[in-house]
């Protein structure tokens, strides 16, 4: 944290503009200028600039999604002459592309944090005249979920194996805005903060519009009203919940993180309906790969069609001037083959995975968050950045009571209509889905982290695995951090 003390808790000084304004941030040199808080406009203009950070491409907009965290998990093959061929192969302090990758996840997250933190503090200081009671805790529930989100992914990147290890030292959790160094803590203790932010984000957004109304598109008619609209969009109720599950869940409680889980289940037909089989059937115009309707928590990503372009656009397998320009993340075609158990049916498959005939390539590319040409501002399936998604909760409930049906529910709406054997062993079933699911989504190295895998299939050869130790699993803090310690 070293580095964000020096520097301004500066906000994303960015206008996306959109036809309802949903994004309309105008620049603001400071989130702590005091100004920010003294007008029910200015507060949620600068917590939208906190989402906007949010899908950075240091954030969740590339490296704790597409990109770093997706290769830590052995999807793509990554060649040496690849820009991702350190992560591929754990090579953390050598002075490549990882190590700087590391480093830029770690400032950006804490800048968020104390940006947040800031947030907080002015916005629980607002008197009435300024925010009513009821969209103040809103606003501040948000806010405590989002704290949540992005420190547990901390611990989840920088803590040690939490089922073998839950006493290590593992980063600051910062709850002031105070621009002095925040001591590292144990990992449990780091767990309990978790677990006492989203408490009260749970108790603030008890009146959340979503839990009454669900998710409601945005009105091109009366713009004023949107900001509480489209909760899906933003750290909603349902959302928090489901991050309780998961994090429950990795602290190894399965009576909460079931309890959770069951939560947002229970509810999900009303508001987080399964995404039908005609959204993504193949040759469709702008078929829905995302399944956005499942999406219980996706911020806006306006950018996302860059992302898609540096990331899985064939042509970035061409030739090069430098590695760094060798961006281009893709699965062995067997690797891939193998994850999908050869089930060319499976919706995820037919609909997110492409031979490009231009690029005169054989092997597919991934097309999940490629272009869409809709014009409809209430399209989530454009912009939507899918960070929580309802399968997960299905996945969870299913580890947790043993329970096959759980996972024959999401199989059955990805096309696979054939049930789990009865005899399958349903721990290795739902690994089995975590690597089909959540390609793009970064939630794969975390389950092997999780459960402390020995062995992962290796990435870069469709014939062998590579053993996994805390060594892999733990990433060093970075040196901007360590070295004031």
């Amino acid at each position: 944290m070293n580095k964000i003390i020096k520097g301004l808790l500066a906000i994303v000084s960015i206008s996306l503009l959109a036809c309802n304004k949903y994004l309309d941030v105008q620049p603001n040199d400071r989130l702590i200028d005091i100004q920010v808080f003294t007008s029910k406009s200015s507060i949620e203009k600068a917590l939208n600039g906190i989402y906007i950070n949010l899908v950075s491409d240091n954030l969740y907009g590339g490296c704790l999604t597409v990109s770093t965290v997706d290769v830590l998990a052995q999807y793509y093959n990554t060649p040496e002459m690849n820009r991702f061929a350190s992560s591929g192969s754990y090579q953390f302090l050598d002075g490549s592309f990882l190590q700087s990758d590391i480093s830029a996840i770690w400032g950006n997250a804490y800048t968020n944090i104390l940006n947040i933190n800031e947030f907080i503090k002015g916005t629980g200081g607002a008197t009435e005249n300024i925010i009513s009671p009821d969209e103040k805790a809103l606003l501040l529930g948000e806010a405590y979920g989002l704290r949540a989100f992005v420190l547990f992914d901390m611990l989840r990147l920088f803590g040690p194996v939490y089922a073998v290890d839950s006493s290590s030292e593992t980063a600051p959790y910062p709850t002031q805005p105070a621009t002095r160094l925040s001591p590292l803590i144990p990992a449990r203790q780091f767990m309990d903060s978790l677990v006492n932010d989203l408490g009260m984000a749970v108790s603030l957004l008890a009146k959340d519009p979503i839990i009454q109304y669900g998710i409601q598109p945005f009105d091109n008619t009366d713009v004023s009203g949107n900001f509480f609209r489209a909760r899906n969009r933003r750290m909603n109720y349902y959302a928090v919940k489901s991050l309780l599950a998961r994090v429950y869940l990795y602290r190894g409680d399965k009576a909460n993180a079931l309890k959770n889980a069951l939560d947002v289940i229970t509810i999900s037909g009303s508001i987080f309906p399964w995404t039908p089989e005609s959204d993504s059937r193949p040759g469709i115009k702008d078929p829905n790969r995302i399944f956005s309707s499942e999406i219980i928590f996706g911020p806006e990503n306006t950018r996302r069609d860059v992302m898609y372009q540096k990331y899985f656009a064939a042509s970035n397998l061409q030739t090069f001037a430098t590695v760094a320009q060798a961006t281009l993340l893709a699965p062995l075609s067997a690797n891939l083959a193998a994850i999908f158990e050869n089930q060319d049916n499976d919706y995820r498959l037919r609909s997110s995975w492409t031979i490009d005939q231009k690029a005169n390539y054989n092997f597919k590319t991934f097309i999940k968050f490629a272009p869409v040409t809709t014009t409809n501002p209430s399209s989530s399936s454009k912009t939507i950045q899918p960070l929580i998604r309802l399968s997960e909760l299905y996945y969870i409930a299913a580890e947790c009571s043993g329970d096959r049906s759980y996972l024959n529910t999401v199989r059955a709406n990805r096309g696979l209509i054939i049930p789990i054997d009865a005899g399958a062993n349903i721990s290795d079933e739902i690994t089995k889905e975590y690597r089909k699911e959540f390609f793009g989504e970064g939630q794969l190295f975390f389950y092997y982290k999780r459960k402390n895998f020995a062995t992962i299939l290796s990435g870069s050869s469709d014939s062998s695995s590579i053993t996994m130790d805390k060594g892999k699993y733990v990433l060093p803090l970075p040196l901007s951090e360590t070295q004031y310690r």
